[in-house]
């Protein structure tokens, strides 16, 4: 209970096995902000989580658990709105489509190890009353130079990692959503 997502790996730590899983809180409380965008179990979160797996784990083997890693993104989208529309009521639909509860990046659909696809992101943003075109000009990490992810459509996670996008002005490091307009009808 409580957990969204985990994933687990057995790792020779030089001298014994050690299982190392990485957990996905269901709950935003049990997942504490650090600095710079880094993020840690809840100490009772933890706890718990360390205290449930060690029932099944083996003997000989130690047991670590800690949050997975959250990946920031960048995505910059150019958005025409269509005849008949109002950029104040197109952009605040695009935005809850896409970070809002329940959006393409809501931080508790997050999976690990997903492939993002561009497709998915575009057909949701396409799909939205007023939006009459829409172009990505960027998406990558927020911390790296852009590798390719336009140029083949998807943005590969590694097998800890989940993908982040808050959008929250005032936090880039948990992801930064640019919207412009190129035209309005």
């Amino acid at each position: 209970p409580g957990v969204a997502a985990a994933r687990a790996a057995i790792r020779w730590t030089g001298s014994w096995h050690t299982v190392f899983v990485a957990l996905h809180p269901a709950a935003a409380g049990d997942l504490l902000a650090l600095p710079g965008g880094g993020a840690a179990l809840a100490p009772a979160f933890a706890g718990r989580m360390r205290a449930a797996l060690n029932r099944w784990r083996l003997a000989g083997r130690d047991l670590a658990v800690r949050a997975g890693v959250y990946v920031p993104l960048r995505l910059r989208i150019g958005l025409c709105i269509g005849p008949g529309h109002f950029r104040s009521g197109v952009l605040p639909e695009v935005r809850a489509a896409l970070v809002g509860r329940g959006g393409v990046f809501d931080l508790a659909s997050a999976r690990f190890g997903a492939r993002l696809h561009l497709s998915r992101i575009i057909a949701t943003v396409a799909g939205i009353p007023g939006v009459s075109s829409c172009v990505v000009r960027e998406f990558h990490r927020y911390w790296s130079l852009p590798a390719g992810e336009l140029e083949s459509g998807y943005l590969q996670l590694g097998l800890t990692e989940l993908a982040r996008l808050d959008a929250a002005a005032s936090r880039p490091e948990t992801g930064v959503l640019v919207l412009g307009l190129d035209g309005e009808g």
